[in-house]
């Protein structure tokens, strides 16, 4: 009987814990818990991470003309981002991520999520 002392769990206060399923598209979260592949950058992904920085420096000038940003040359965006890794996601599989949080912050103090 003493190898079985662990289920004593099972009959404690605590609830126990159950699995759930869901299959389908996530509308609302945080893309920290989407099941995703880490690749090398390639040529293709690369062109379009550097494009997507050149707008936002643009979108920033625009709204900010009092403090306007240098956008870096093409070439030397591009060179940067093909050192990077660029997260895809799967079409089935499972993640294992430690814990996340968030930072919130009032006037007067900071709480974690």
């Amino acid at each position: 009987m003493k190898r079985f002392t662990f289920l004593k769990a099972f009959n404690s206060p605590f609830n126990r814990p159950k699995l759930k399923w869901y299959i389908g598209k996530i509308a609302i979260g945080t893309p920290y818990f989407y099941p995703r592949r880490w690749v090398k950058a390639t040529p293709e992904l690369a062109k379009e991470a550097t494009i997507e920085e050149i707008e936002r420096f643009r979108k920033w000038n625009r709204k900010n003309p009092d403090h306007k940003r240098k956008i870096p040359p093409f070439n030397e965006i591009y060179e940067s981002k093909m050192q990077h890794t660029y997260a895809k996601p799967k079409r089935f599989g499972f993640d294992f991520v430690s814990l996340g949080w968030k930072t919130k912050w009032t006037d007067t103090d900071f709480r974690f999520e």
